[in-house]
């Protein structure tokens, strides 16, 4: 398996467990988180088995319904890239940035 297609199986693994985790402690069914989102049921069952990663558009939607950050849906997972030269910088610097961001923003509002 690529590092890539390894990389996809945890983000999706890891998505899984957090959606799931998150909409059973809402007391959801996997059916009525589908409809709240205009989905099939199966969707859902194979976005919590790490069969299927969600668009950006339904991520935002799924965190919206959770009352949550998008980030919080985001795993944490390094993707398989060169982080050298002199723009570049390591996944988790942008996510530490983010969250600072996000931290400075609520409680600002």
């Amino acid at each position: 398996m690529s590092k890539w297609a390894s990389f996809a199986n945890q983000v999706g693994r890891e998505f899984g467990e957090i959606l799931r985790t998150r909409r059973e402690s809402m007391n959801l069914t996997q059916g009525e988180l589908a409809e709240r989102l205009g989905l099939q049921r199966t969707s859902i069952t194979n976005m919590e088995k790490g069969n299927q990663i969600p668009s950006l558009p339904y991520v935002i939607a799924i965190a919206q319904l959770f009352d949550m950050e998008p980030a919080m849906l985001i795993p944490r997972v390094n993707a398989p890239v060169d982080a050298g030269g002199s723009y570049s910088r390591k996944l988790t610097d942008y996510r530490n940035i983010a969250t600072e961001i996000l931290k400075e923003a609520s409680s600002a509002g």
